[in-house]
């Protein structure tokens, strides 16, 4: 499950905070969380990560539509890519240089998230 691992690795939040931090021009993280209040009101890395960067980590959660979608996936500069077809299944196919399957995954997420909505109920106040 992609939120048990972000949650359990300290080094993965590390990893992600660091590349923020060291593209600050170029480095943007996307995250579509189809089941938002599984977080909410937890204390989940992944959460920490999105509100200490804001301006590189962004969380939406699915259109109605796509909220359904079981795959999980992430893409790395248009070239790699990481595909579970069952995001609760440990089996995944990665490959580092797949620019084609890569950016069809791109396109995929691309779309879905021009159709995502915020989630209310992470944003922080500031006061």
């Amino acid at each position: 499950n992609p939120l048990r691992l972000f949650n359990s690795s300290e080094s993965l939040a590390a990893a992600l905070a660091g590349l923020c931090r060291n593209n600050p021009r170029r480095a943007v993280i996307q995250i579509l969380l189809a089941e938002p209040e599984r977080v909410i009101g937890q204390e989940h890395r992944l959460l920490q990560l999105a509100q200490r960067l804001s301006s590189f980590v962004h969380i939406r959660q699915p259109a109605e539509q796509h909220r359904s979608f079981r795959h999980a996936f992430m893409t790395v500069d248009t070239t790699g890519f990481i595909y579970q077809e069952q995001y609760d299944r440990p089996e995944a196919k990665a490959s580092f240089n797949f620019p084609f399957q890569a950016r069809d995954y791109d396109q995929s997420f691309a779309e879905m998230w021009g159709q995502s909505e915020v989630i209310s109920a992470l944003r922080r106040l500031s006061i």
